[in-house]
C-alpha cells in the first residue's frame, strides 16, 4: 500500500501526458486565442470587446466559432481545453 501511495503521483502525470498526446489538436486563429485569454481572465463580452478594441459581436463570432473548433458548447469548456493548466495563460 506505501509503495502504491509513493507512486499514485507518478502515475497520475503519466495519465495525463497520455491524454494530452491522445487529444487531437486544434487550430485557432491568433485572434481566437486572444479572445479567449481574455476570457480565461474572466473578462466579459464587453471588456473584451474594450481591450481587443471590436465589436461585442466580433467577440462572440470569435467564440462561436472558436466554441465550434473545440467541440464545446461554453466559455469555461472552452478555456479548460485551450487552457488545461493554469500556467499557459
Amino acid at each position: 500500500m506505501t509503495t502504491l501511495r509513493m507512486l499514485a503521483p507518478h502515475l497520475y502525470e503519466l495519465y495525463r501526458d497520455a491524454a494530452r498526446r491522445r487529444r487531437q489538436p486544434v487550430r485557432l486563429t491568433h485572434r481566437e486565442l486572444d479572445v479567449l485569454r481574455c476570457v480565461a481572465l474572466g473578462m466579459s463580452t464587453a471588456q473584451i470587446a474594450g481591450q481587443l478594441v471590436v465589436s461585442p459581436s466580433t467577440v462572440r463570432k470569435h467564440l462561436e466559432n472558436a466554441f465550434g473548433r473545440l467541440g464545446v458548447s461554453s466559455r469555461t469548456a472552452a478555456v479548460a481545453r485551450v487552457f488545461p493548466e493554469p500556467e499557459a495563460l
